[in-house]
């Protein structure tokens, strides 16, 4: 294989800033455009250069080198996330993230869904509870409290963690839109400006929040068998959270993947099931047939392949995580290209799920293409909205197991249409959100 084949500019840069402005004026679009240029395309941050992937063979590839040899966690976007979390699970090297995986999938063991699954149902009927006929609600705010709720009563059991979930709640969404604004421009990140008086207000009160937590739970004699208790046993203590502030980064980058996320995913399935009646009305009839009505289990998520495509197609169009950075640790081959010691390189699943010579009208809201019969390889390969190889998220069951139990409790019981006709539309910096963060939705009871 020759890898001195040099790796092609994408045009545009303007001097200073390179291509800060087009990536700040539609990040996604033009993140996505780069895949006219070919596989690797070099762009400008500023006078630094970094690189983007377009094609699943080449993200594959940097995230399954599991031992860091070459690509290893960093670039702006971790970067960031490793000041805000700091050698947290999802931001460690990867010598270090062997060693805390193994320790914490225990609180994902396939064995404790059923158990998370009762707690999901339990939640959603609770909230699903406070709706009446006609009911307006905001689609991704509620179901980010409700998985807040979900997260407090299955990963955080002991007293603090409801307050705690709470807070994080409240103020997550200005610590993004400050990180997302310091990715862009470092140096603002360092000015007294109003927003960043609220962005280091907000992580200050997470922080205090998760202290007073810990502080609550080193006082409890009850032994809660959570996250926690995993972290604060001695095992932990040795390879997780050495240190109390090891420790509350640990629990702030669980809330960030526990709540953040799934909120997120579960607000646009709403969304496109009312934008989709007939898609919703299959969903409804599914459902029905499945469960006759009784509450849902674990167990039943297997019978309702028509939701799990729904799922699917929303994580296809809509993953929470769009874009995520690698830095190369050493002279790194990708495809024909060899890339020097601390490159920079970008990856988004947003744009590899929407690849028009991958995915058919890839912007459709189409549940079916991931039928047996209609999903390709190339699909698979490009599909990848919890990362692939040792990095892949350790909560893809969790977040799948909760999404499944609370659409099927919520949909046996409400129909769900649009609020008005406005279009909804992604706002994107480093998560992916509704614009607005508003997705307003009527609920009216099914007649079941």
């Amino acid at each position: 294989m020759n890898t001195t084949v040099p790796v092609p500019r994408s045009p545009g840069a303007l001097p200073l800033v390179g291509h800060l402005l087009s990536l700040a004026r539609d990040p996604m679009g033009f993140i996505g455009a780069q895949r006219r240029h070919g596989p690797l395309v070099r762009i400008s941050l500023g006078r630094r250069p970094a690189y983007v992937i377009t094609t699943p063979a080449l993200a594959r590839q940097i995230q399954l080198d599991s031992n860091g040899k070459h690509f290893d966690v960093g670039g702006p976007v971790l970067d960031l996330f490793i000041r805000l979390v700091g050698d947290s699970l999802p931001t460690c090297p990867a010598a270090t993230h062997r060693r805390q995986r193994p320790i914490l999938q225990q609180a994902f063991h396939h064995s404790r869904m059923p158990g998370y699954a009762e707690t999901f149902r339990d939640v959603a009927l609770a909230r699903a509870t406070r709706w009446t006929n006609g009911t307006v609600i905001d689609a991704a705010k509620e179901m980010t409290a409700l998985s807040m709720d979900a997260l407090a009563r299955t990963l955080f059991l002991g007293p603090g963690s409801a307050e705690a979930a709470e807070v994080f709640q409240r103020h997550f969404p200005v610590v993004i839109s400050g990180l997302a604004t310091q990715m862009l421009a470092p140096a603002a990140g360092r000015l007294p400006t109003p927003g960043n008086r609220r962005f280091r207000h907000s992580i200050d009160t997470i922080h205090q929040a998760i202290t007073v937590m810990i502080a609550m739970r080193r006082t409890d004699a009850t032994d809660h068998p959570d996250l926690l208790s995993l972290l604060l046993s001695p095992e932990g203590r040795t390879h997780l959270a050495p240190d109390d502030t090891a420790l509350r980064d640990q629990l702030f980058g669980f809330l960030i993947g526990g709540i953040e996320t799934t909120g997120s995913v579960m607000g646009w399935v709403l969304h496109l099931l009312a934008t989709h009646p007939e898609t919703a009305a299959r969903a409804h009839d599914e459902i029905d047939d499945v469960l006759g009505g009784r509450p849902p289990i674990q167990d039943d998520l297997a019978r309702l392949p028509l939701l799990k495509r729904i799922v699917s197609e929303v994580l296809r169009l809509y993953p929470p995580v769009w874009l995520v950075s690698r830095t190369t640790r050493a002279e790194a081959p990708l495809g024909e290209h060899l890339l020097p010691v601390g490159s920079d390189v970008f990856l988004s699943a947003y744009v590899l799920h929407r690849d028009p010579g991958t995915f058919s009208d890839p912007d459709r809201f189409d549940p079916d293409r991931w039928t047996e019969n209609r999903t390709s390889r190339p699909q698979r390969d490009a599909y990848m909205p919890f990362g692939v190889g040792a990095r892949k998220c350790i909560g893809e069951v969790y977040g799948l197991t909760q999404t499944g139990i609370v659409l099927a409790t919520l949909l046996q019981r409400w129909q769900i249409h649009p609020a008005s006709g406005r279009e909804v539309r992604p706002h994107v910096r480093i998560t992916q959100r509704p614009a607005n963060a508003r997705i307003r939705l009527v609920a009216k009871p099914r007649a079941t």
